[in-house]
């Protein structure tokens, strides 16, 4: 995986920002899929995933759209660290921001690797310089980590930074969203005065929202 190139997705924006219905880090997060969606065929099976997402509005060339989770609003039923699925059987997978709330990350990783087909896809989202969430949150990787993870089964194709030290800085003033008592009033106008000041000096550095990677299934090195 020597090499891999690493690029930048930033948009930093009022409208955005004023938002109550998406974060920074979901505008990111939903351009990251807009760009690599279509490189998608056959069936598709999200892990951790809600169906009010609807992320299969991402996948235009995609054959069926399987949303899966361990408890709620899916289609199916499925542990990612033990999926009942056989090897080689799948066409790509969908994880995004699952994998720091998985304890056994690593047996995670691995059932991936085990169940997509050689040529498979993988599309990955993972917070980095975001808050804790949800009712368990256990993981934050640097860069090196997913590309320790991936290397043995896994080429990746292209490693995204969601957003610099500004987007990081600008998205977690702004939270919580939607209200305004006077400490996160305060927040949320610095935050505003940093992306209309200094927005457009975004840059691709090692404090990003989170990392967007797009990898295929390759034969074990």
């Amino acid at each position: 995986m020597a090499g891999i190139n690493h690029e930048l997705i930033s948009d930093l924006n009022a409208k955005v920002f004023l938002s109550r219905h998406f974060s920074i880090f979901r505008h990111y997060q939903n351009l990251f899929l807009d760009k690599y969606g279509k490189e998608f065929t056959g069936e598709l099976i999200e892990i951790g995933g809600k169906r009010s997402y609807a992320h299969q509005r991402f996948f235009p060339n995609i054959s069926a759209f399987r949303c899966t989770n361990i408890s709620e609003d899916a289609d199916d039923i499925l542990d990612v660290t033990q999926m009942n699925l056989a090897d080689g059987s799948v066409d790509g997978f969908l994880c995004i921001s699952v994998l720091e709330h998985v304890f056994d990350f690593k047996k995670a990783i691995r059932e991936m690797e085990r169940t997509l087909k050689i040529g498979g896809k993988l599309l990955l989202v993972v917070p980095f310089a975001y808050p804790y969430h949800d009712e368990v949150d256990y993981w934050r990787f640097s860069q090196d980590a997913y590309t320790e993870l991936l290397n043995d089964g896994f080429e990746i194709q292209s490693f995204i930074h969601l957003g610099g030290l500004l987007s990081t800085l600008v998205d977690n003033l702004n939270r919580p969203r939607g209200k305004l008592t006077a400490r996160y009033t305060a927040h949320k106008l610095l935050g505003m005065l940093i992306l209309i000041f200094l927005g457009r000096f975004d840059r691709l550095d090692g404090f990003p929202l989170g990392y967007g990677i797009y990898a295929v299934r390759c034969k074990d090195h």
